[in-house]
């Protein structure tokens, strides 16, 4: 990199303003965005440095005119917006992730109106639009492509997962197989199989995004996109068998208020760990015709977080089981009895470890295992990786998802260790 050609490039610029020692932390970015054409832009004196050793001579004209840019794009539809904090955004420029914030002229703010550019990193987000994919096993891994409509008996909406690749190939093909091994249904997922992609939260410097693809198409687009690949399919008289899981359920919810008008007795559906409240769901799903799943809903036993926690406890969804007729009584019976249990158990494991000194020590210590494996799996229930999670494996048993963890792991110490890890790393690692 020819850094002296750089820096005179800079001067010329106008970036020359940061490069001294100034006065204020915030300066302007160069002499165009002082706020005679659009917003004023001023950059962080600090990040000078970060800028001049990541970018070669000749591209510092086309990076600087399309940071200018920002006067009037900041916060826009291709921004990345913090979901806690309104003033909060980011935007890929080239190879640089550009964080700012933008401080409107409400008389109330110390800083003076304009986009305030905060960090400077080297690097780029790249994620997956929403949208409908063939998924095809291929020497082993599961291969997703677009796809114009959905061509398999099998179907899946994703919820958790860090991005496309990891819902269709490590995620969804377990809960498939799971959920449809029996002879009675159609061909076989090894086949192939749909998937309705929904796109992640961006997690990003401990922070949540809404990535461009969240606010260009969002969840009504995704939900459209459902309601209308479930309706093509049952005109077309193709028997369609659907696993929903975790917060696909959202998106499923917001597709049937769309659809539920028309008859949809072609699909079948299972719901696995729904993040939505299956009260509002199940109605619109008889009221369509649709086929329910004998099993209903699935859930691993530790996953309590919110949303499946509702669903587990509330005596209401074994009511709604009820109307779908005879067939299901007894799994109506069945849920209502497990939602009273799983109240009491949710009292057991807000017990601390601590109380259990006045046990036996015979009592005390498998009790205490027990209780410590449940909580490493709770904490671990906003982590997209399947190595961890109970969320992403709905048909295991306690015991099944312990030796899995520990398994996957190497050891019960460092399934512990891999907790902690991924929780300081944040949410998608």
């Amino acid at each position: 990199m020819e850094f002296d050609s750089v820096l005179q490039k800079a001067k010329l610029s106008g970036l020359s303003k940061i490069l001294g020692t100034p006065e204020s932390l915030f300066v302007f970015l160069s002499d165009n965005t002082t706020g005679r054409c659009g917003r004023r832009i001023y950059i962080n004196s600090n990040l000078q440095n970060v800028f001049l050793q990541h970018v070669a001579a000749e591209d510092f004209g086309l990076i600087m005119h399309k940071l200018e840019q920002l006067r009037a794009t900041a916060g826009g539809l291709k921004t990345f917006s913090c979901i806690d904090n309104a003033f909060e955004h980011f935007s890929t420029v080239e190879r640089f992730q550009v964080g700012y914030k933008i401080f409107q002229n409400t008389g109330s703010s110390q800083r003076k109106p304009g986009i305030y550019i905060t960090s400077l990193e080297a690097f780029e987000v790249k994620g997956e639009k929403p949208g409908l994919y063939n998924v095809k096993e291929v020497d082993g891994k599961w291969g997703a492509e677009e796809s114009e409509r959905i061509i398999h008996n099998y179907a899946a909406v994703n919820g958790l997962t860090r991005n496309l690749p990891m819902a269709a190939d490590k995620i969804i093909p377990p809960m498939l197989e799971s959920a449809y091994n029996s002879k009675e249904y159609q061909g076989s997922v090894k086949d192939g199989y749909s998937l309705i992609y929904n796109p992640p939260e961006l997690h990003y410097q401990k922070k949540r995004w809404k990535t461009p693809q969240n606010k260009i198409n969002g969840k009504s687009f995704t939900a459209k996109l459902l309601g209308d690949s479930i309706l093509e399919a049952q005109r077309r008289g193709k028997e369609v068998n659907w696993v929903v899981h975790g917060d696909g359920a959202k998106i499923f919810l917001e597709a049937m208020q769309r659809i539920s008008n028309h008859k949809l007795d072609k699909h079948r559906v299972l719901f696995l760990a729904p993040r939505e409240s299956m009260v509002n769901i199940l109605p619109l799903v008889r009221q369509s015709q649709m086929k329910l799943h004998k099993s209903v809903m699935k859930f691993q036993a530790d996953d309590w977080s919110e949303g499946s926690f509702k669903n587990r406890t509330h005596t209401a969804v074994g009511k709604e089981v009820e109307k779908f007729g005879e067939g299901f009584k007894q799994k109506s019976a069945e849920m209502r009895l497990e939602a009273t249990s799983n109240s009491l158990k949710v009292g057991a494991l807000a017990l601390t470890a601590g109380s259990l000194y006045k046990l036996p020590a015979a009592l005390a210590a498998p009790s205490l295992a027990w209780r410590s494996q449940s909580l490493r799996n709770m904490a671990s229930l906003n982590i997209a990786d399947p190595a961890l999670n109970p969320h992403l494996h709905p048909f295991k048993s306690k015991s099944e998802m312990h030796a899995h963890v520990i398994t996957e792991t190497g050891g019960l110490a460092k399934s512990f260790a891999a907790v902690v890890k991924a929780r300081l790393k944040g949410r998608n690692s």
